[in-house]
């Protein structure tokens, strides 16, 4: 059970949007948007935690992506960012970090490069785990029929995503 501090601190968050979501593992993932240059080793004193919004940009934000992984290392983080053009919403993906190997924390910065100043957007980011077998391989292999049940082994990637960061100009 969360001390009354830390209850404090998470109705904060939730009254602040600061919130993320996952797939299911405890994988932690937070996203600041800065209209100065940002970098992970380093804490901006002017930046917007994800949930927030922006109204005035002269340039595209400078985005950092922290992600800490659960029990699985993480292979990339994605940013997906979604603008309003002509009366729609488009959405697109943009791959910002990537590990063949996988890793146990992650970060990174992106900038948007197709960003218009007139445009409304959001940008939030999606962490995704290295694959693992799905619980139904882990069941069949320890009954040893995994040949009675051959779609059970099968491999999943979970995931975390963070809450948008929005600029409306």
């Amino acid at each position: 059970k969360p001390s009354s501090s830390e209850s404090d601190v998470y109705k904060r968050q939730l009254k602040s949007r600061e919130v993320f979501a996952t797939s299911g593992p405890r994988i932690q993932v937070k996203l600041e948007a800065s209209a100065s240059s940002m970098s992970c080793d380093a804490e901006s004193s002017d930046s917007v935690a994800m949930g927030g919004e922006i109204t005035t940009l002269a340039q595209a934000p400078s985005l950092k992506i922290q992600a800490l992984y659960d029990s699985t290392p993480l292979q990339s983080i994605e940013v997906i960012k979604g603008e309003f053009r002509d009366g729609h919403i488009k959405e697109h993906t943009i791959d910002v970090w990537h590990s063949l190997s996988g890793s146990l924390n992650a970060c990174d910065t992106w900038q948007d490069p197709e960003f218009d100043p007139k445009a409304p957007a959001f940008w939030y980011a999606r962490i995704i785990e290295s694959p693992t077998l799905r619980w139904s391989a882990h069941h069949c292999r320890r009954e040893n029929r995994c040949y009675d049940f051959p779609d059970a082994e099968t491999t999943i990637q979970e995931r975390a995503w963070s809450s948008p960061i929005w600029y409306l100009p």
